[in-house]
């Protein structure tokens, strides 16, 4: 994936190899710093005023205002699409194309989303092309030490302990948190999800309505906007039935009332699962 962080701290790098060269370093330090998604509208004007001043951008005072606009869309965008980009990475992407040492045909001096995507492109291909030895220098050794796949069998029984924890937890009051719905999704696939059509409906619209509030609260907290734009994201979604963040969300509240249920009728986890519904 194009915006996808490939990042290695100094640290670790000098670790790896104690003689970075310089441009190795550059690379590594353009990873530090606020990152998209957590920068302010000041941080976000300062870096593209730095950006505009390399690309030798310049606007006339009647043409301020709409460009003013143009540079809040782009904001959007990038905050939207690429929110885990280090605001350092931006510039440097930026100023490597403009010392054409980006592999990109024509510079085109815009800021815009049409453009960005080619930058930004360019910039990993050049950064990994550079760093890619040290990650292989670092990982290499791990991978050799993958344990295997567990079997079908060692899965069965870890799904069957966990169901048995979810149990103990909801039988002390609390909540069980199934990550990525692994439970759910596991007694679905055993024909052991038994709610109605009209209370599934029920668990949709729950989830549909915390997650509003969730993003309303949210989106009330913060002023940064990168922030704001991902609440907007959040809200939107959450608004829709059909979104995965409701779906997983309806899926999650489901299985806590079958667990409350399950112990209230006084089942063991085995007689549950070896049941026929």
């Amino acid at each position: 994936m194009e915006n996808q962080q490939a990042v290695i701290t100094a640290a670790e790098a000098s670790k790896l190899h104690p003689a970075l060269t310089l441009t190795q370093q550059s690379l590594v330090e353009a990873q530090k710093g606020p990152k998209v998604n957590q920068a302010t509208t000041s941080q976000f004007s300062t870096l593209w005023n730095r950006v505009a001043a390399l690309l030798g951008i310049k606007v006339a005072p009647e043409n301020r205002n709409e460009f003013e606009n143009e540079i809040l869309e782009f904001t959007a965008y990038v905050c939207e699409e690429y929110p885990d980009l280090y605001l350092n990475e931006i510039y440097k992407a930026y100023r490597l194309a403009v010392k054409r040492e980006l592999d990109i045909e024509t510079l085109i001096p815009v800021l815009a989303p049409t453009y960005f995507g080619v930058v930004w492109k360019a910039y990993t291909t050049y950064r990994d092309s550079h760093l890619r030895p040290l990650y292989k220098k670092q990982y290499f050794l791990e991978e050799a030490r993958e344990k295997p796949a567990p079997t079908p069998e060692e899965q069965e029984k870890m799904l069957r302990d966990l169901f048995a924890k979810a149990l103990e937890m909801s039988k002390s009051g609390q909540n069980y948190y199934d990550a990525g719905n692994l439970l759910f999704n596991w007694l679905l696939e055993k024909d052991l999800i038994f709610f109605s059509q009209e209370r599934i409906d029920g668990f949709f619209a729950r989830a549909s309505q915390e997650l509003q509030a969730e993003a309303k609260r949210a989106k009330q907290s913060t002023t940064i906007l990168g922030e704001v734009v991902k609440y907007n994201k959040m809200l939107e979604d959450a608004r829709n039935q059909d979104s995965a963040p409701v779906i997983i969300r309806a899926k999650h509240i489901s299985f806590n009332v079958l667990l409350k249920e399950v112990i209230e009728l006084e089942i063991g986890v085995d007689d549950y699962l070896n049941s026929n519904f």
